[in-house]
């Protein structure tokens, strides 16, 4: 999963610690006896990356650095010796991740993007279906929509998107396939108030997506989706689509039907389909296009 926001996380590092300590108990520690994890931070002075163990004493001094301020990148993640980097395959995804990335006061005042749009904050979260089989349990499932609630709620996302490929989510400022596919920067105009990361198992549609596709009315009768949720995020409404009732289940006429009800909500850059020469060297790597 990744969720998207504008707001400014600098004075909400108390709502940052309850979402951290929400996945950690819930969908980190279940799985943790068996997969080596590590906690890294950047610092946001020195641009400094630091390494804490994952226990009760990294985590608190995790909890203390952001509460300090001290901090603007966090990742929970497998922790993977270099001899393993080395014998794992060119694309690997660690089986376990947690993301969280924010600009704070990084940005100089002079840059021109930063003045008409905020740099997007993200948080990420993935764990492989390596963990647990090859497919994604129903508990498992209903754990990620649960979590995918609180956390858009919690930051006043600007959209999201859960799926089920290769994703990383430790580097929480990654692109989503879509994105890399088609050569689009997510830190580049035009933001991702009025478009999308893509098209997702399911995606979060707030009120400029809304608006751009014809109301929430017609959004609820139209949208090619299993379930339509209506949500309130920062005093609007705003939809979640999912597109199937299981995620191991949908198809790509699916997703092409999805991604032709989307078409007004995503952008392409100068150079479309830039990326297509690295999915095609990289045949081990799931990515749900239907770019074809």
């Amino acid at each position: 999963m990744q969720v998207s926001t504008y707001e400014k996380m600098d004075d909400k590092t108390d709502m940052l610690i309850r979402l951290i300590k929400a996945f950690v108990q819930e969908a980190i520690l279940p799985f943790s006896e068996s997969l080596p994890v590590i906690i890294s931070y950047e610092k946001k002075k020195t641009e400094v990356v630091g390494n804490s163990p994952f226990n009760e004493k990294g985590l608190d001094k995790l909890y203390k650095l952001l509460k300090k301020g001290d901090i603007i990148d966090v990742s929970i993640r497998e922790n993977l010796t270099f001899d393993y980097w080395d014998a794992a395959p060119q694309y690997y995804i660690p089986r376990i991740g947690l993301g969280l990335h924010w600009w704070g006061d990084t940005r100089p005042a002079s840059d021109p993007v930063w003045r008409i749009n905020k740099y997007m904050n993200t948080f990420s979260f993935a764990l492989s279906e390596r963990v647990f089989g090859p497919v994604v349990p129903q508990d498992i499932q209903r754990l990620f929509i649960q979590l995918f609630r609180m956390v858009v709620s919690e930051l006043n996302a600007v959209t999201g998107q859960i799926s089920f490929d290769s994703t990383r989510a430790d580097s929480a400022v990654s692109r989503t396939h879509f994105e890399g596919y088609h050569g689009i920067d997510p830190e580049k105009q035009p933001g991702y108030t009025e478009r999308l990361h893509g098209y997702h198992w399911m995606n979060l549609l707030t009120s400029g997506h809304i608006a751009k596709l014809g109301g929430v009315d017609y959004v609820l009768q139209e949208a090619p989706a299993y379930r339509k949720e209506i949500l309130e995020i920062n005093g609007e409404s705003a939809i979640l689509l999912q597109l199937t009732e299981d995620i191991n289940d949908y198809s790509d006429d699916a997703l092409r039907t999805l991604r032709t009800f989307f078409l007004p909500l995503l952008h392409w850059d100068s150079v479309s389909g830039e990326g297509a020469s690295f999915y095609a060297q990289n045949p081990t790597i799931t990515a749900r296009l239907v770019e074809d």
